[in-house]
């Protein structure tokens, strides 16, 4: 599993494995906990600003693309709409009450 965290307006934090697509919404089991609560989320807060200071690697938008030749950017697109297009075609929407 690879965790995700996210954290807004300085007391609400989520945490988990959920992804923003379509796989995670409908078909993939995913969680998440969301916290509010000022106090975790300024802990939280300094947690990952040391995490990022000490631990990560600063990757700025063209390093990526240098190493990407134009077969590698066209095939990555190609599976990326092939796999829009699997999920339109059989993955039905979850129905909520709010839908």
């Amino acid at each position: 599993m690879h965790g995700k965290a996210m954290l807004m307006d300085h007391r609400w934090v989520t945490i988990g494995s959920f992804n923003l697509n379509y796989l995670s919404h409908y078909r993939s089991i995913e969680l998440n906990v969301d916290i509010l609560d000022p106090g975790f989320a300024k802990i939280f807060t300094t947690h990952l600003e040391r995490m990022m200071k000490e631990n990560c690697t600063r990757i700025l938008a063209g390093d990526h693309s240098l190493k990407e030749n134009w077969w590698r950017r066209t095939r990555n697109k190609i599976a990326y709409w092939y796999l829009v297009l699997i999920l339109k075609l059989f993955v039905r929407k979850k129905t909520t009450p709010l839908d």
